[in-house]
């Protein structure tokens, strides 16, 4: 064991240099067979030590965080075989000091006749900070910027909600014919609908579905993304199809579908209305290598370098603030780099544009997931009886309207539903999940207890702002939830089912 005061005949005991070493700002040491023989005392500050003569005899993996030791050696136990080259700067944390950040760089060198490394060592934690804070600035900047663009596009289509419905309380009011009160109403659903758009994409941008990966026949997908938007693009192109049979890949039928249906829209909206027969969209689906590759073509006006540049940017668009949000390209990239696949778009100024996919084969190992179950049928079935709790009064009287099929009873907190739960039997209870004094958590924990049966036929309703606590508990109930606004016909044709099933 050798301490720094050992060093006398060797080259670090040469006056002007020996001084030099040991009042330089970094840490200095030498280690041989991952032991310090010699150490300045920066080298022992840094890793916690008042002197030199504490560290000197200890094996280096005794100083690093257990948690970060491995990574560390990856590093270092190559050269140290060796005897020859550098260590790259490797960074860790410091076991006496673990709010600490150490970055330590080491070559190889002969000392006193026998191989060891010469290491120097660096105190980056308030490095570290800095860059810490830059990252928090730049996630204001960027959230800023996201709020900045739903306000802009959520405002203009609310705009003109509220516009039409004062239009239509004024007409209603007075001696104006029903049908512009009809025109309005109809203004101001389309208006609704668009706000649900924007904040169903923007939900899936900020916090995307979590993905069931499975084999999925891709062809099959691509073909039902283009039925979904035969209406868009019949009036615009003739659709030409170069779909191979191919493997299966590895993704989400679903989320897939969404991708599709995003670049067949947006190959559908390059081009003009009115002249199908002189416009065309080719799909292609083919096996390129190891890889299946989606490709979507249009002959639409191309893109200049810029707009190519930004095309997968969030709320980044072309076209007008009716037609989209500039989510949807930034929505299909998440979607593909999630499922391991890659996106890119070819295009110039003139000569169109032309969407890939690429998507890994699925292995022979992965499991296939259930079919889908048919959609529930949308034709009446017995009447049944509903409780709807919801501490919004106005949402639970409208819902209550709108399910005039059923015997449909309201209460607007979890305590009053408490109680009308134990004295009644309902065929569904449609629960607002989050709610003052009883949340619907704690309503369905409470009614599971006293009768398991009458918990199953709990449906959630949520806004979609979900507490953690909230997500957690959705990910493990089998119930089924809904979202606000809703999707009508879904939520009627869910009572439907649940209440022929009862």
């Amino acid at each position: 064991m050798l301490a720094s005061g050992d060093m006398a005949g060797t080259e670090l005991d040469d006056g002007i240099f020996r001084q030099l070493v040991e009042q330089a700002p970094d840490g200095v040491a030498i280690l041989r067979d991952g032991f310090f023989v010699y150490s300045n005392q920066a080298a022992a500050m840094l890793f916690g030590f008042d002197s030199v003569e504490e560290v000197v005899g200890l094996n280096i993996a005794e100083l690093i965080h257990p948690e970060d030791v491995q990574t560390s050696f990856d590093a270092i136990l190559p050269v140290m075989m060796a005897g020859i080259g550098k260590v790259p700067p490797t960074e860790f944390r410091a076991k006496r000091r673990p709010e600490r950040a150490v970055e330590v760089s080491m070559v190889a060198i002969e000392y006193r006749g026998l191989p060891a490394m010469l290491g120097f060592g660096r105190d980056v934690t308030e490095r570290k900070n800095m860059q810490r804070k830059m990252l928090e600035v730049d996630r204001l900047a960027a959230v800023g910027m996201l709020a900045a663009g739903v306000a802009h596009e959520i405002n203009n289509p609310l705009a003109y909600i509220l516009l039409n419905l004062e239009c239509l309380e004024r007409d209603l009011g007075s001696d104006g014919s029903r049908a512009a009160a009809l025109d309005r109403v109809g203004e101001a659903t389309e208006g609704a609908q668009r706000v649900r758009g924007i904040v169903a994409d923007l939900k899936a941008f900020v916090r995307p579905e979590k993905m069931k990966e499975a084999p999925v026949d891709v062809s099959l997908v691509v073909e039902r993304a283009l039925k979904i938007v035969d209406h868009e693009l019949s009036h615009r192109a003739s659709v030409v199809r170069e779909i191979s049979k191919v493997p299966k890949v590895a993704g989400d039928a679903a989320r897939l579908e969404q991708v599709f249906v995003n670049l067949l829209v947006n190959a559908a909206h390059a081009i003009p209305e009115g002249e199908p027969e002189s416009h065309r969209v080719r799909v292609a689906v083919n096996l390129v290598g190891d890889r299946v590759e989606i490709e979507v073509e249009d002959d639409g006006p191309g893109m200049d370098p810029e707009v190519r540049a930004r095309v997968f940017e969030p709320f980044f668009s072309t076209k007008s603030s009716a037609r989209g949000t500039g989510l949807g390209l930034a929505i299909c990239r998440n979607i593909v780099i999630a499922l391991g696949g890659e996106i890119s778009v070819e295009s110039e100024p003139g000569e169109g544009a032309t969407l890939r996919v690429s998507l890994e084969v699925a292995s022979d190992d992965m499991v296939v997931e259930p079919s889908e179950p048919p959609s529930p049928s949308s034709s009446l079935g017995r009447r049944g009886r509903v409780l709807i709790v919801d501490d919004e009064k106005r949402v639970a009287e409208t819902l209550c309207e709108l399910l005039d099929e059923h015997d449909v009873t309201v209460a607007t907190g979890g305590a009053a539903a408490l109680e009308l739960l134990g004295s009644s039997a309902f065929d569904v209870v449609l629960c607002d999940l989050i709610m003052p004094k009883m949340s619907g958590m704690e309503l369905y924990r409470t009614v599971k207890e006293r009768n398991a049966g009458m918990a199953t036929r709990f449906v959630f309703m949520t806004a979609g702002a979900l507490l953690p606590q909230a997500r957690e508990f959705l990910e493990t109930v089998p119930n089924a939830c809904i979202e606000k606004p809703f999707d009508l016909d879904y939520a009627r044709q869910l009572v439907r089912r649940i209440v022929a099933a009862g």
